[in-house]
């Protein structure tokens, strides 16, 4: 009987090993994920049960707790909720986080690492545990007037300082108010969301970052960027432009000049798709890819706001790609930053909406290190694309040419876009539906910000 025991023995004592292996690495490593899974009805409650930090805009906070009740649970409080709620997001006790509440959880339940001294000075004074603040880039005068230019539309819009990368201005339209997702009422917030859901305008979605959509003859910056980029082209270079173009499936309505001849210029700025085409073809699929991917496709370029990554498909005819976008999707911030790398003459900043991490008594712990994302054209070139640029669509004459007295380099396009800048500040402007267009979305905001900047 001896030798069965010890088998017994030996496997109970491996299950033990592998009981103990298995809490080992339930506890340390996977228990961040556990801690912050949705499901964890502990962790919401225990998060509800301390005061979270304000997110704050200038000096005054836009999203702050208080207490709602006798039960002693907090409650998030939005000031001003449909205006921000595209860089807030909802905090809600049913639906969980998104957009700053939820990239910034850490900070602002408190429980960021860059907390720890606060969170031991708290537990010996006998003190109730609760988050940091976060501030953010967003000019707050940029903000009402991006929004209040696309009432009444399905759109968005976000503005950029080029110098920087800080985001100024991030709009989505319709909007929703974050309030109605915040009661600890789950009978209320549920009712609620069924509604936004419901909404066939979709307010819950984030046209400016949440969505990357097929943007069009926009994607003729990238194009012209790489032909600049290639040494083989010019603003002058004298191109085919053609109703049709042979061996090309990409064609025009009618030929973009009485002769089927243009300039890169001239095609830039009337979106000419053949002579786009004929560029494409002579770049080649590798060369306007690595462009876009410099000017940041296929990435995440904001992981604050939880963006979505503008996409190029594998595979798409470089001579639709390089003419029409076909097989390109942007997000509207992807735009903004193809007008602040001309802006800042051909350098890409990062693009960052958390300007300050502050402590609980909003002492500053981390503030905002703007970093280059690329260098995509030389100085030499990049003045060449900003003068491609000068005006809207080419025209200087037009009553939104000049803004505070600085000249607007701009495209406008379909589907109702607009992609441009003025001074440092870079603005693109996407208009799905309703009435107004995208550059009149635009230029208030440009306005804003430069008039007092001047």
């Amino acid at each position: 009987m001896t030798r069965p025991f010890r088998r017994v023995a030996a496997v109970l004592a491996a299950l033990l090993v592998a009981l103990l292996a298995n809490l080992s690495w339930v506890q340390v490593f996977e228990a961040d994920a556990l801690r912050q899974h949705p499901g964890n009805t502990r962790t919401v409650l225990e998060q509800f049960n301390r005061a979270r930090g304000p997110i704050i805009v200038g000096s005054a906070p836009i999203a702050t707790s208080s207490r709602a009740g006798a039960d002693g649970f907090y409650q998030r409080s939005y000031v001003d909720g449909p205006l921000y709620a595209a860089i807030t997001g909802y905090y809600s006790l049913l639906y969980g986080a998104t957009g700053i509440e939820r990239s910034q959880d850490g900070v602002l339940s408190g429980t960021d690492p860059r907390f720890f001294v606060d969170r031991v000075q708290q537990l010996f004074a006998g003190r109730r545990q609760a988050g940091g603040a976060v501030t953010l880039s967003v000019d707050a005068i940029a903000q009402q007037a991006a929004f209040d230019a696309l009432a009444g539309t399905q759109g968005a819009t976000v503005a950029l300082d080029a110098r920087t990368g800080a985001i100024l201005a991030l709009v989505s339209t319709p909007s929703f108010d974050p309030q109605t997702l915040a009661p600890n009422d789950p009978a209320r917030v549920r009712a609620a969301y069924a509604r936004l859901t419901a909404d066939a305008a979709q307010p819950l979605e984030n046209r400016a970052v949440g969505v990357a959509r097929p943007t069009g003859t926009a994607f003729q910056l990238v194009t012209t960027a790489a032909a600049l980029a290639s040494g083989h082209y010019s603003g002058e270079t004298v191109l085919p432009a053609p109703a049709r173009l042979a061996g090309v499936r990409t064609v025009n309505a009618r030929p973009c000049t009485a002769n089927g001849r243009t300039t890169l210029t001239a095609a830039l700025r009337s979106g000419c798709a053949t002579a786009f085409a004929a560029v494409g073809t002579g770049l080649g699929v590798d060369a306007v890819r690595t462009m876009a991917e410099r000017l940041g496709y296929d990435t995440t370029p904001s992981p604050e706001l939880g963006t979505v990554p503008s996409t190029l498909t594998p595979g798409t005819d470089v001579a639709h790609l390089a003419a029409l976008g076909t097989g390109a999707d942007a997000t509207v911030l992807q735009l903004a930053m193809l007008a602040a790398m001309v802006a800042n003459g051909g350098t890409l900043m990062d693009p960052y909406i958390v300007q300050d991490v502050r402590a609980q008594d909003l002492a500053v712990l981390d503030h905002a290190k703007p970093s280059v994302r690329a260098t995509v054209l030389s100085h030499r070139n990049a003045t060449a694309l900003a003068r491609m640029l000068q005006g809207i669509d080419g025209s200087t004459t037009c009553a939104e040419c000049t803004v505070a007295g600085t000249p607007v380099h701009a495209l406008t396009g379909g589907p109702g876009w607009f992609v441009g800048y003025a001074g440092h500040i870079a603005v693109a402007t996407v208009v799905q539906s309703g009435t107004g267009t995208a550059t009149a979305g635009a230029i208030p905001v440009l306005r804003a910000i430069l008039a007092r900047s001047r």
